[in-house]
Parts: structure tokens; C-alpha cells; sequence
């Protein structure tokens, strides 16, 4: 290929615009209101009165069919079918990587191996047994051709003019968990050479042994690993974490070099370890891909566990961290409306409603959640292409439509305003806790419930806060905040020790949850905890270890009934979650505006309020100075600025505010 070639595709870049990142096409910054669909879901909609952003994105095949062999006939054919449908179009195409079953039948040693072999009697499950190993060198180049064959077609076609970027998959469902996590991958001995390679310049002397499924599961305090007796498993464990990311960067660079650099790169990552499956599934490695200068945006669903009317549906990334670094979070809005479980028995478990205006209600929550945060969604139709029946594609309804179009509107007003977060309260949470932490049952696992538990009582103490990796935390572009939450920081270095300790002694207001700083390198220490928190601790005895770890010996707590100690500016709950009103005298405590105190989903930031209503009956918001409320729903104004606004709410009701200071 030739840079002429090559310059075919679009420029798209994330640029930092009004104080937030933003999608830029050929230095036009877009809001990112993105369709996930069919041609005939497509022409459907647009029916209805859709137009739409005409961004797009789109499965497609990598083309990689055999040893040595490419065809693209799928690729042409979802391109052709789009623009079709709509000739503005700019896409970027979805596609796996894996390997066809001819290079695996010739190179079984870089197949994955798993500890329990059970993996092999899963054919379906969490992406299947049978793929080449992430570790795996001759996998990796051949795979990079692969990418860099169907770059070289793309360019070369009809639709080069149309293509923005690509999104990078593999692993479970193409993004990046581990494939088949809970059977203890992998034991190839592709993966065997790459870790012993590894640990010699990383640990040299130190043998490269696989741990058995036993001491994975076991810790030797509780359900702590011990830092030094344990280390060949903590190692093994970074090791094991680090291929994936390290693929997906060099497929990521492939993709630059190919381009130009005028692709964007998307790819699911840095999600929540919320899952409820082996530690082996998370993106604990996500600090080397959020650092890389080859991927533009990062993405996931948001929680699973929380999609019904009245919850909170929040981001499972950590988007704080992606905004930090200069790059564009996009969330996967496939919240299933009432159409979704008519075609496929397995949709039903996650439609959780029965009506259009439930529907209605629910992508509104999900919307005002990116608009607030100046990020991106993706609406997905997975009843068009997965179901393949009109009665199941989601967005089969005028009212719907209408919706869509009303949120494509409001995304292009956001656009003219400051886009910046309001946030008075950062969360802190740690990947590399796990390395540290024996990976039991998901029902005995607090780091799960911690995720799930305690992040939804935030979720609804009426507070907007900002969520980060501590390897994040203290980067140049990350804001100074009046609160800092510690979710699951079991585990601290020395350098993030001291880091702390410098918020602390500035006089700034820190919550930490369960068993803050216990673990260092080289020890796990009580006295290092209670010295953080200026309150001595010990373990407490006969403990259920999904709810706590620790006792206070000397605290008082804040209330009368409440596990919340507090010492000066220092707040401790030993407990995996506190209850939303214990959250919010945390907050008064710190001087953290407090926009609504009746338990309902809030969101704000970029100029805009949101609530999202867990019970009905009259909600009232409040902002920190008087403003204009405009409801962007109706197009109502508050005749004069005024500090808080009342409505009464039905249950399930999405509410969205812009809100104009004098």
C-alpha cells in the first residue's frame, strides 16, 4: 500500500474541547450518539423519523478464514447494506480476533490450556475453549498481518471514505476477558515459554510456576495472599493479565501504522471487576492500555446488575481515569426495551420492562448518564442483529424514535456549552488489589460486593462523583477533589502510601472501605492501616469476609447504629457497603453539595441535572447557586433562577435539566 493509499480513510482523532474530551472528524468535534444495527433495523427507524448522528458502528468478520487466507466478502457486504441506508455514514467496523481452526490444528502448543479441565466439555460459555493463546508470539504476528490485510482491503475499497476508526476485539464476546476465565487459563506451552521469559528479566532467579486452582482460592490470612510467601502467584498473576493488554496494543498499533494515524482505536477494557468470575476475567493490566497513545477510546455496558426502573445503571469503567489521559469513554447502551424478549428466550433475563414508556424511560436514564459525564453511547439493537426478527428489534416504535432523535438533538446542543464534571467526590479503586486477594466464590468475594453493593448506595445518596484506578489518581490531569472515597484499596504501595497520606495531611475528607492499605509488598500490616486511618484495628474474629475484614477497636462512629468511624477528616466503615444515607453524612461532613436526599439516581456535570426516580412522589433538586432550570424533555423554563426545583414523579421516571446560571 501507498500513503495515498492509506490517506483514504477520514481523519478522526479525540480532542480536548471545552474542558472535556470529544470525538473530532476531520476537525469537527461530534457528540458521539452512535447506532448499532441492521440495514433493515436501519431503514426501520428511519421510517419512524430517524436521521440520527449517521455515526455507526458494525460487526464484521477480521476476514481471516485460514492459513495464509483473507476473504472480505462479509466485510463488503455489511458496508454496502449501510450506506445503503444511509449514505452520510461514518462507521467503525467491530471485529474479533481469534485464529481460523486450520492454524490451530497445526500449532497446537499455542492453543490455551486451562488448569481444570472442564474448560473443554464448555463449548459455548464465556467464548468457548479452543483459541490461541494470548501469550502466544507466532499468534500474535500472524494475527497482526491479519489486521493489517483487511486495513490494506478497507483502504483500498469504496467505503475507505466512511471508515473512522475500528474497534479491536477478543477474548469473551471480543472484549478482552481472558477466554473461558472461571477454568483457570492457561497452562499452554506457549504461555509456559512467554511467563519464563518473562520472570527472568522480572524476577531473575525466581522460578516461573503456574499456581494450582487450591492456592489461587486460598489466602493464608483470611482472604489475603501474603506478599512474600505468595509472590510467584502474584507474579503469575500480573504476567497473566498483562498479554491481553499487551495484544491489544500491538493490534492497536497495526491499525495506526495503517492508517496513518487517521483511525480511530476502540476497544472494550478497563472494566469494573463486577463479574463475579475468576480475578483471571478482569482488565487488571488496564493501566498500560489506558497510557497508550494507540488507543482513543474505551468501552463497556454498564452494569448488568443494576438496570431496572429506579436503578442507577452506571458506567462499569473507570472513566475518570480515561478522561485523565485525554481519552473518549463510549458506553454500550443495549438496555433491552419491552420488544427484546419476544424473540429469544435468553433476552428475557435482562429485560427488565414490560411497557414503550418504560423503554422510553430507561434509554433516557442511560443518555442523560453520557451527556453528563461529556462521553459517548452507542444505542445497540441486538433484537436486529442477533434476533433477526422485526418483532424483537428495539427500537420499533414511534415514541422510542422520537426519543432518539430528541437525545441526537440535545448531544449536538451539549456541544456549544463548558463540558466539564462537577464532581466534588473521587472513588478510588485498585486492580492490583486482586493480585493480592484469593479468588473464592463469587458469593464469598467482598471485592464483587463491593463493586455491586456498595457502588449502588452511592448511586443513589444524590451526590455526582468521579471513579478512578489510584495508578490514575495522581496524574497531571486529574482535578483536585474535596472528597476522596478508598473502594477497594487493600492493597497500597509505598509510593501510593505516601500519595495518601499527602491528601491527608492537606486536610482533605477520605473514606475507606474494608481493609485500606493493609497489603504492601512486602507485608500484610495492621499497624499500616490503623496508622492511615489515626484508628487501631484488628481482624475481626470469626468474620463472614463478604461483608468485613476488620474491626475498630478504638473509633467512634458517626451516628448512633452506623458502622462509619470517624477520626478528624478520616472516615472508615469496615463493612463492604454503607447505606445511602450514611454515604451523605460523609458528604455534609466534607462539604460535598448534595443534590437530592431521597435515595434517587442523580446525575450532573457539563451543564446538565438528571434524576432518574426510585419510588414515586415529589423529587426535589438542588443546585449550588440559583439557576435557570430548563426541562430538555418538555422545553419548560423557570420564569428566574432559583436553587432548587420540585416535580412530581411517577416511578421509573427519567427527569433531564440543563441548567443556565445567571
Amino acid at each position: 500500500m501507498t500513503n495515498n493509499v492509506k490517506n483514504n480513510f477520514p481523519s478522526a482523532t479525540i480532542v480536548d474541547f471545552r474542558g472535556a474530551p470529544a470525538l473530532s472528524i476531520e476537525g469537527r468535534p461530534l457528540f458521539p450518539f452512535v447506532m448499532m444495527t441492521t440495514e433493515d433495523g436501519l431503514r426501520e427507524i428511519q421510517k419512524l423519523g430517524y436521521e440520527g448522528s449517521h455515526l455507526y458502528t458494525t460487526d464484521i468478520s477480521l476476514g481471516w478464514v485460514g492459513e495464509g487466507r483473507y476473504d472480505y466478502a462479509s466485510f463488503d457486504s455489511s458496508c454496502r447494506e449501510l450506506l445503503a441506508a444511509d449514505p452520510k455514514a461514518l462507521v467503525f467496523p467491530r471485529f474479533h480476533v481469534s485464529a481460523p481452526s486450520d492454524w490451530m490444528d497445526a500449532r497446537p502448543d499455542e492453543v490455551v490450556g486451562y488448569a481444570d479441565p472442564a474448560s473443554w466439555e464448555d463449548k459455548g460459555g464465556w467464548g468457548g475453549p479452543r483459541h490461541p493463546s494470548w501469550a502466544s508470539e507466532l499468534w500474535l504476528k500472524d494475527a497482526c498481518e491479519a489486521i493489517r490485510q483487511l486495513l490494506g482491503h478497507a483502504a483500498r475499497s469504496e467505503w475507505a471514505s466512511h471508515i473512522i476508526g475500528w474497534h479491536v476485539g477478543s477474548g469473551v464476546y471480543g472484549e478482552w476477558h481472558i477466554w473461558n476465565p472461571q477454568y483457570y487459563p492457561d497452562t499452554s506451552p506457549a504461555f509456559c515459554r512467554a511467563f519464563e521469559k518473562w520472570m527472568s528479566q522480572h524476577a531473575p532467579g525466581k522460578p516461573a510456576r503456574l499456581p494450582t486452582i487450591a492456592e489461587r482460592k486460598t489466602g493464608r490470612q483470611g482472604i489475603f495472599h501474603d506478599p512474600v510467601l505468595d509472590r510467584g502467584m502474584i507474579d503469575h498473576a500480573e504476567f497473566l493479565h498483562r498479554i491481553g493488554a499487551e495484544a491489544l496494543l500491538a493490534f492497536a498499533k497495526v491499525v495506526k501504522e495503517e492508517s496513518n494515524r487517521r483511525s480511530l482505536v476502540v476497544a472494550f477494557n478497563g472494566y469494573m471487576p463486577d463479574l463475579g468470575i475468576p480475578h483471571d476475567g478482569d482488565h487488571s493490566a488496564f493501566e498500560l492500555v489506558v497510557r497508550s497513545p494507540d488507543v482513543d477510546i474505551l468501552s463497556s455496558p454498564h452494569t448488568y446488575r443494576r438496570r431496572k426502573p429506579g436503578d442507577e445503571g452506571m458506567f462499569r469503567g473507570f472513566v475518570g481515569s480515561v478522561r485523565a489521559h485525554g481519552k473518549l469513554w463510549l458506553d454500550e447502551q443495549d438496555d433491552r426495551t419491552c420488544f427484546a424478549a419476544l424473540g429469544a428466550e435468553w433476552q428475557k433475563a435482562h429485560t427488565h420492562v414490560k411497557t414503550v414508556p418504560e423503554s422510553v424511560e430507561i434509554l433516557w436514564r442511560g443518555f442523560a448518564q453520557a451527556l453528563t459525564h461529556n462521553v459517548g453511547l452507542w444505542m445497540m439493537d441486538q433484537g436486529a442483529m442477533w434476533q433477526k426478527l422485526k418483532e424483537a428489534h428495539f427500537y420499533r416504535e414511534k415514541s422510542i424514535v422520537s426519543a432518539l432523535e430528541s437525545m441526537c438533538a440535545i448531544g449536538d446542543r451539549s456541544m456549544t456549552r463548558e463540558r466539564k464534571r462537577v464532581s466534588e467526590v473521587a472513588i478510588i479503586c485498585s486492580y492490583r488489589t486482586r493480585y493480592y486477594v484469593a479468588d473464592p466464590s463469587p458469593e464469598a468475594d467482598p471485592i464483587v460486593r463491593l463493586y455491586a453493593t456498595a457502588l449502588a448506595e452511592w448511586g443513589k445518596c444524590g451526590v455526582p462523583f468521579d471513579i478512578y484506578q489510584i495508578s490514575e489518581m495522581f496524574d497531571k490531569g486529574v482535578p483536585e477533589y474535596k472528597a476522596y472515597v478508598f473502594l477497594d484499596t487493600f492493597f497500597m504501595s509505598e509510593a501510593e502510601l505516601k500519595q495518601v497520606n499527602a491528601l491527608k495531611a492537606r486536610g482533605k475528607s477520605m473514606l475507606y472501605y474494608y481493609a485500606p492499605a493493609l497489603m504492601s509488598e512486602t507485608a500484610i500490616s495492621l499497624e499500616r492501616t490503623s496508622a492511615l486511618l489515626g484508628m487501631p484495628v484488628r481482624f475481626a474474629p470469626s468474620a463472614d469476609l463478604t461483608i468485613r475484614s476488620l474491626e475498630v477497636v478504638e473509633g467512634t462512629p458517626c451516628a448512633k447504629g452506623v458502622e462509619l468511624f470517624r477520626k478528624g477528616n478520616q472516615f472508615f466503615t469496615p463493612e463492604s457497603s454503607l447505606p445511602a444515607n450514611e454515604i451523605r453524612l460523609f458528604c455534609q461532613a466534607a462539604g460535598v453539595h448534595i443534590y437530592s436526599e431521597t435515595d434517587d439516581p442523580v446525575l450532573a456535570g457539563g451543564g446538565y441535572i438528571s434524576l432518574h426516580a426510585a419510588s414515586t412522589g415529589v423529587k426535589t433538586l438542588r443546585s449550588s447557586i440559583p439557576v435557570y432550570w430548563v426541562n430538555e424533555r418538555t422545553g419548560e423554563r423557570t420564569p428566574s433562577p432559583v436553587d432548587k426545583i420540585s416535580m412530581p414523579m411517577e416511578f421509573g421516571q427519567t427527569v433531564l435539566f440543563s441548567v443556565e446560571p445567571v
